[in-house]
């Protein structure tokens, strides 16, 4: 990581803000990118940590797994979960890796342990978590989510169920009430 760029926490200032979903396609990343709007605070993806080390790993160009994946995520999805088990077996999650990094917005945590782990890096740092679920009826959990423990580490949960400008509408709340200074 180029040490002389340190993502900037925004207004979120000692804040972070773990982004999660039960499900695929929740919104949680939508979700994301309008915290990021609106708080000028910039977002760790996991799914890019997780990549870079794929790539590293395989000695491939820096970039290149991300690029193939946004062509054609489907066909790359089973290496990234793979890789992102291999980094939480190891000890070293790819979500505590973004909070090692300074993000403080956490895009991507889909498994209770990695979250828990992140929570605990986070406030080893003095910085204080809020997980937030992004939940949308009648969208299924993906295969290596646990949507019932994410679910429990929710300190605020968001139902995406009225399309996109009713996210934004609870999500610009979200970021009102987390950028408000604290007393």
């Amino acid at each position: 990581m180029d040490k002389t760029h340190l993502p900037s926490p925004g207004r979120l200032g000692d804040q972070i803000i773990f982004v999660i979903a039960t499900a695929a396609q929740s919104g949680k990343s939508t979700a994301s990118r309008r915290l990021a709007e609106r708080t000028g605070a910039e977002i760790g993806m996991t799914s890019a940590v997780i990549s870079e080390r794929l790539e590293q790993r395989l000695g491939l160009p820096n970039g290149s797994v991300s690029a193939a994946r946004r062509r054609d995520p489907e066909r790359y999805r089973a290496e990234i979960v793979t890789e992102g088990d291999a980094m939480r077996a190891e000890g070293r999650s790819p979500g505590e890796v973004c909070v090692d990094r300074g993000y403080r917005i956490v895009d991507g945590i889909r498994v209770a342990s990695e979250i828990a782990a992140a929570i605990s890096a986070a406030r080893e740092r003095g910085i204080v978590p809020t997980v937030v679920c992004i939940e949308r009826p009648g969208v299924h959990p993906v295969d290596n989510t646990e949507p019932t423990a994410l679910r429990a580490m929710a300190d605020r949960r968001i139902d995406n169920d009225a399309g996109v400008e009713a996210l934004y509408m609870q999500i610009d709340r979200l970021a009102d009430a987390l950028s408000a200074p604290r007393s």
